[in-house]
């Protein structure tokens, strides 16, 4: 097993290690994980193709995607995996729906992402995303809550453990 315990950058703030990846070395691999697998610091995983590879970091190291790590002479780039999100458009929507809405998100315990006039709350199934809709339709239009796959990155400062 190949062991890896330091992040040295990031592919998407750092060209250089972006060009890295653009070639095929035997010294550099690929591992997908999922956004709870990120939170972990120590951990087994298998690179995209079969080497298993073993991540030990420092507790307060946090995985993000995009982020490579180092050891033994390897540099392993970490690619989330997609997840389904509901996003709803924030744009139309009178302040005390959005107060309400507030307090309705945070009676989930999710973390959320915020854009200039969006929120995003990832979802685990199909129960959860007609939770949601079933939640705001007194107020909501149906046709601003989006359901897709894409990779979730809460706000750091609104990252909350979910239940």
């Amino acid at each position: 097993m190949q062991k890896v315990k330091k992040i040295i950058g990031n592919i998407f703030q750092d060209e250089t290690l972006a060009q890295e990846f653009a070639t095929n070395d035997p010294f550099r691999k690929t591992i997908l994980m999922s956004r709870h697998e990120l939170e972990k610091t120590r951990q087994k995983q298998k690179s995209t193709d079969g080497t298993s590879i073993g991540i030990s970091l420092d507790e307060q190291k946090k995985i993000r995607h995009g982020d490579v790590i180092e050891g033994d002479g390897l540099h392993v780039l970490v690619k989330q995996l997609p997840e389904m999100i509901v996003t709803i458009n924030l744009s139309t929507l009178a302040p005390k729906f959005l107060v309400t809405m507030g307090h309705m998100i945070g009676n989930l315990h999710k973390p959320i992402s915020l854009s200039e006039d969006t929120v995003s709350i990832p979802v685990r199934s199909d129960i959860e995303v007609d939770l949601i809709r079933t939640m705001f339709r007194d107020f909501v239009d149906p046709s601003i809550i989006v359901l897709q796959e894409k990779i979730f990155e809460p706000n750091k400062s609104l990252d909350v453990h979910e239940h």
